[in-house]
Formats: structure tokens, C-alpha cells, sequence
């Protein structure tokens, strides 16, 4: 049989797609890993004809809150420009919010602690239940011990970090930040950029990030019927990095 023909995946394609899988390149990965030796374009063109049906339901319905009009007027802020940094110059750093899971029996807010090196684009994810200063502290060393320590970090202006990000008369902004934290920074010897409040564009590098941590790896679990504990989560999380 063709190590490229697709029929052989159909039901489990089909399978998935009820599911809410609708990521080409998420389902790419799963049938490679069950063999498949055909092309991304092989599986788009599949998707696109002969599951067309399945696949086009779950496409509209991830992507339904693009039909939303924006009333912003977008003419009185600044262009966005690429920033191009050097081999361990920045990381950038943000949290994603994941809805909730059960665990011991107990409902809790999940989140996700995301770290993306600005030259590589390498990534690092850990999940946890909480926000608070101790655990984001133990997320950054997890970081630093897989990736290496930046010079500078970009954060947002997360209470942990910034307690406040103010624009003067003149132009100028004066920032105060966590002295715990400042101590943190210190003592691992980065930098710490605050960036704009209300412009995720300053760190776009991990806002993508957390885009593509929720249209991956996160598309398709169900809590908590996949997952058991937030050991298990992680395990699972890092094994799709590497």
C-alpha cells in the first residue's frame, strides 16, 4: 500500500476532525507519526476534496470570531515594524489563559507560562495553576535551565513584573517595577523591558506563541477526561517541543 495514499488515515482523519481538529498542521504531525510518507500539500488537498465536508465545518467554527468587525480606528497608531534581534540578545514572555481543568477534584483556572527566544524562535511551555510570583519565578528557571538566559526579557505589564507604566507630558514613561522581581532579574543578570500598555506588538515574537501553543498542541483536548494531572499535562507539553 502507498505510503502516500491517505485512505488508510480516513477514519482516523474524520475521527479527529469531529473532535475539533482543524489545524492541517497539527493532523500533518499526527499521521506522520502513523507512517505517512506523503507531502503537507497531499493532506491539504485531501482535507480541501474528499473531507471537505468534515473539515470546512471545524475551520469555520475555529475561525468564526475573525467575522467580527473591530471598531477601532486603527489610523491613529504607530505601524508595527519587525524587530530583528542577535543570537541571546531577548526572550520574550507572556501567559496564556486556557480556560479551566479538574484536578484532585478541584476546578482551576489554567494557564500557560510561554518563553520565546527572539533570534531562534525556540520555545519553552509550562502549565500551572496560578499567576503568582513564586511559581513564574520557577517557570523562568525551568526556562533558563532548557534555553539559556537572555540579556533582556519582554514582559507586559503583569503585577509580578510591573506595578505600574505610566505615560508623562512628555513623552516619557515612567516605570516602576516589582522589586522582588527586579531582585530575580538581578541576580540572574537579565534585563527587564516592560513593554506599551495596550500594545501586544511589543512582544509579537510570543503572542504568536501563545497563538500557536493554542492552535496545536492545545486544539483537541478536552479537560478532564485527556488529562489526569498537571505532571501529565507537562510531560505531554514538552515531548511536542522537543
Amino acid at each position: 500500500m502507498p505510503k502516500k495514499d491517505l485512505t488508510p488515515f480516513k477514519e482516523y482523519l474524520i475521527k479527529r476532525l469531529n473532535k475539533g481538529i482543524s489545524n492541517g498542521k497539527k493532523l500533518f504531525s499526527e499521521i506522520q507519526d502513523q507512517g505517512f510518507e506523503g507531502s503537507y500539500m497531499t493532506l491539504y488537498r485531501y482535507l480541501k476534496s474528499d473531507l471537505r465536508i468534515f473539515w470546512k465545518k471545524q475551520y469555520k467554527k475555529s475561525f468564526q470570531f475573525n467575522s467580527i468587525k473591530s471598531s477601532v480606528n486603527l489610523s491613529k497608531y504607530k505601524r508595527a515594524m519587525t524587530v530583528t534581534t542577535s543570537q541571546g540578545e531577548q526572550a520574550q514572555i507572556d501567559w496564556g489563559h486556557f480556560g479551566k481543568v479538574t484536578l484532585n477534584g478541584r476546578i482551576e483556572k489554567l494557564y500557560c507560562f510561554v518563553f520565546v527566544l527572539g533570534y531562534s524562535r525556540a520555545l519553552y511551555i509550562e502549565f500551572t495553576t496560578t499567576q503568582k510570583l513564586p511559581v513564574f519565578e520557577a517557570c523562568h528557571i525551568n526556562a533558563f535551565r532548557k534555553l539559556g538566559i537572555p540579556k533582556s526579557i519582554v514582559y507586559d505589564n503583569t503585577k509580578t513584573v510591573v506595578l505600574s507604566n505610566q505615560k508623562m507630558p512628555d513623552g516619557e514613561r515612567r516605570i516602576h517595577l516589582n522589586l522582588s522581581f527586579l531582585d530575580f532579574a538581578n541576580y540572574y543578570g537579565f534585563e527587564i523591558i516592560a513593554s506599551h500598555p495596550y500594545w501586544p506588538r511589543d512582544k509579537g515574537k510570543v503572542e504568536a506563541g501563545v497563538k500557536y501553543v493554542r492552535n496545536n498542541f492545545m486544539q483537541g483536548i478536552r479537560f478532564p477526561k485527556n488529562i489526569q494531572s498537571l505532571k501529565e499535562l507537562n510531560l505531554e507539553a514538552q515531548k511536542w517541543i522537543d
